[in-house]
C-alpha cells in the first residue's frame, strides 16, 4: 500500500459544526458521529481539533480524517469492542490521541483503542492509513491496536504508547487470527479442553499485508500473562515493522501460531502459513521476566503442527530489568529465522535458547552480556519432539558471562548442527566452553578466543558421544585453558 496524500482542496467538516463542545468533559457522541457520517457520505475531510468525549464505538469507513493533535476520549462500557473501528478506506492524517477507559476486562477479542476487523466473525478492515496514533488508558491485558480477521493493506507511520497513562496495556500492537464464532474454545482455555468447530464452520481469517514504520511503547507497568508483549503476532503473514522501541514490557516481540494456527484457514493460506515477517530494528530496555524475542511457531492447541514461521530481523539490542529472571531470545519450530545483529544484556536465565523443531536459525553477530546460565542452548527438549536442525552464529561474543546454575557457556543436545564461526569470551569464565550431551549433534567452532579463560575443558562431551566425529574445533587462543 502506497502512502496516501491529503487533498488540501477538499472541503472540511468538524464535530463542532454539529454541536460538539470538544473540551473532553461534555459527551460529544452524537455530534462526533454525525460529523463522521457526513464526511463519509459527502466526500469531505473530517477535521478533528479538541478533545471529544464519547461512549460508543466510532466506526469509520471511506473517509479522510485530519487530526490537529486531537484527542478521542472513549468511555464505553462494553468489554470487547474498539474505541475506533477502522472498517475500510480510512486515512488518518496528523497525530490522533485515543484514550479508552478501564471499564471491563481486556481480552484478545476486541478490547482496544483502534481496531481493524472483527475477531468473532473474521471480517477484515482494509485499505487504511494512519500517520500517527498515540494510545493511553485501557486496562490490564487490553490491546492498543488490534488487527484481526481478514484485515489487509494497512499502513502506519508511527504508533506511540507513551510514558504517562499507559500502565495497563497488555499488547501495544496485536495481529490475531479471526472467526472465533465458528472456532470456539471449550470452557476454560487449555490444550486438554480444546476447541469446538461448529457445524458448517467457515475458515479462520488471518491478517496480512500490514506495514508499520515505528512502534514505540513506554512504561507498561503491569506484568500480564503469557501473551503480554509490545508487538505480538498470532497467525498472521506478510507483516513488516521497521523499528520497535520498547521500555518495560514483559516481551518486546511475541510471535506464535495462535490457538489453532492455520489448520482451519482457506487452503491457499494454510499452504503459506506464517511467511514473510520482517522487523528492521529492535531496541528494548527493562524487559521484565519475559524475553526480547519469543517465537513459538506452532498452534498452541496443536503443538505438533508447525506454522512455518519465516522471520527476519535486522538488529536487536535488548536489556532485561534489574533482578528479572528473563530469557533473551527464544525460538521453537521456526522454518527460517535470521537475525543480522543481536545484543542481549542482563538476561540471566538464558541468552539464546533454540528449542525443538527449528529448521534454520542464523545469526550474523551475537553478543551476550551478564548471563548466569547458558549463553546459547540448542536442544530437543523431549524425545518425542522434532529436534532443531541447523543453528549458525557467525560471531559470538560473551561478556561478563559466568554460569552458576550450569557448567558451560554453550549446550547442544539432539541438535543437527550447531556451527559458530568465532567465539570470544571477555571477562567471562565457566567450567567448560560447551557441553554436548548426545550423539546426534555436530558442533563446530572455527575459532575460540579467551585470554582469561580457565576452563577445565573446551568441550565436555557425554560418555556415549563419538567426540571425534561430532565435535570440530579450529584455532584456540586461550592459553589458560587446562585441557584442550
Amino acid at each position: 500500500m502506497n502512502k496516501p496524500v491529503l487533498n488540501e482542496s477538499l472541503e472540511r467538516i468538524t464535530p463542532q459544526a454539529f454541536g460538539a463542545i470538544g473540551n473532553g468533559q461534555v459527551d460529544d457522541t452524537t455530534a462526533l458521529f454525525a460529523a463522521a457520517k457526513a464526511a463519509s457520505e459527502k466526500g469531505l475531510v473530517l477535521e478533528l481539533d479538541g478533545e471529544f468525549l464519547y461512549s460508543q464505538t466510532l466506526e469509520l469507513a471511506s473517509v479522510n480524517v485530519l487530526s490537529k493533535n486531537a484527542k478521542l476520549v472513549y468511555v464505553g462500557e462494553t468489554k470487547s469492542v474498539p474505541a475506533v473501528d477502522m472498517i475500510r478506506n480510512v486515512n488518518v492524517f496528523g497525530t490522533l490521541h485515543i484514550d479508552f477507559s478501564d471499564n471491563g476486562p481486556g481480552n484478545h477479542g476486541g478490547r482496544c483503542a483502534m481496531g481493524f476487523g472483527h475477531y468473532g466473525t473474521g471480517r477484515g478492515g482494509y485499505d487504511c492509513y494512519v500517520e500517527h496514533v498515540v494510545i493511553t488508558g485501557g486496562q490490564k491485558d487490553a490491546n492498543g491496536i488490534l488487527i484481526t480477521g481478514d484485515s489487509n493493506n494497512i499502513l502506519f507511520d508511527r504508533i506511540t504508547v507513551p510514558f504517562e497513562g499507559s500502565a495497563n496495556i497488555g499488547r501495544a500492537l496485536l495481529l490475531h487470527w479471526g472467526n472465533a464464532n465458528d472456532h470456539r474454545v471449550i470452557g476454560q482455555w487449555s490444550v486438554e479442553n480444546g476447541y469446538q468447530h461448529v457445524d458448517g464452520w467457515k475458515p479462520t481469517k488471518h491478517p496480512h499485508n500490514v506495514r508499520v514504520g515505528v512502534l514505540e511503547c513506554y512504561n507498561n507497568k503491569e506484568q500480564g500473562g503469557f501473551g503480554e508483549g509490545a508487538f505480538h503476532i498470532a497467525a498472521g503473514y506478510d507483516v513488516e515493522l521497521d523499528e520497535l522501541i520498547v521500555d518495560g514490557f514483559k516481551h518486546a516481540v511475541m510471535i506464535t501460531g495462535g490457538d489453532i494456527g492455520f489448520e482451519y484457514a482457506d487452503p491457499d493460506v494454510r499452504e503459506i502459513k506464517q511467511r514473510n515477517l520482517k522487523i528492521g530494528k529492535i531496541k528494548a530496555t527493562n524487559l521484565r521476566g519475559g524475553s526480547a524475542v519469543t517465537v513459538i511457531s506452532y498452534a498452541l492447541m496443536y503443538p505438533e503442527k508447525s506454522v512455518d514461521t519465516e522471520l527476519e530481523i535486522g538488529e536487536v539490542t535488548a536489556t532485561a530489568a534489574e533482578g528479572s529472571r528473563a530469557y533473551g531470545f527464544v525460538t521453537h519450530c521456526a522454518k527460517t529465522l535470521r537475525i543480522g545483529k543481536l545484543e542481549l544484556s542482563g538476561f540471566t536465565e538464558k541468552g539464546i535458547y533454540v528449542e525443538k523443531g527449528n529448521r534454520l536459525v542464523e545469526i550474523g553477530e551475537a553478543t551476550v552480556i551478564g548471563s548466569r546460565s547458558y549463553a546459547l542452548e540448542a536442544l530437543q527438549y523431549r524425545q518425542t519432539s522434532p529436534r532443531p536442525e541447523t543453528v549458525k552464529v557467525g560471531l559470538l561474543t560473551l561478556k561478563d558471562c559466568r554460569p552458576t546454575e550450569v557448567a558451560a557457556f554453550l549446550h547442544a543436545k539432539n541438535v543437527g548442527t550447531l556451527a559458530i564461526g568465532t567465539l570470544t569470551a571477555e571477562d567471562s569464565d565457566a567450567k567448560y566452553v560447551a557441553e554436548v550431551t548426545n550423539d546426534f549433534a555436530t558442533v563446530s567452532i572455527d575459532e575460540i578466543n579467551g585470554e582469561c579463560l580457565t576452563c577445565e575443558e573446551l568441550i565436555h562431551p557425554s560418555e556415549a558421544l563419538d567426540a571425534d566425529r561430532c565435535i570440530k574445533i579450529g584455532r584456540v587462543n586461550a592459553p589458560n585453558v587446562k585441557k584442550v
